[in-house]
């Protein structure tokens, strides 16, 4: 699927800060162009959903999961990890 963002380009365009000895006129001079966020500059959206991470150590969980086995059982113990 084609990023909404984007339009599909991979990126989107920012407004830079004016540099001032600029002498153009030209008004998207100061834009910068940067890697989509939504797509990560790929152009399109992934039709499958992104894995979910453990917010602790990052370490891939499965679905229904909010934690890694190891941080499961530091969170039932302390409440809260964050």
């Amino acid at each position: 699927m084609i990023c909404p963002e984007c339009d599909g380009n991979g990126f989107i365009k920012i407004p830079g800060i004016p540099d001032p000895w600029e002498t153009s006129q030209n008004p998207f001079t100061n834009e910068k162009e940067i890697n989509c966020p939504t797509c990560e500059g790929d152009g399109e959206i992934p039709a499958t959903p992104a894995a979910k991470h453990c917010p602790a150590c990052g370490e891939p969980i499965g679905p229904g999961q909010d934690w890694c086995d190891e941080h499961k059982s530091a969170a039932l113990v302390g409440g809260s990890l964050g």
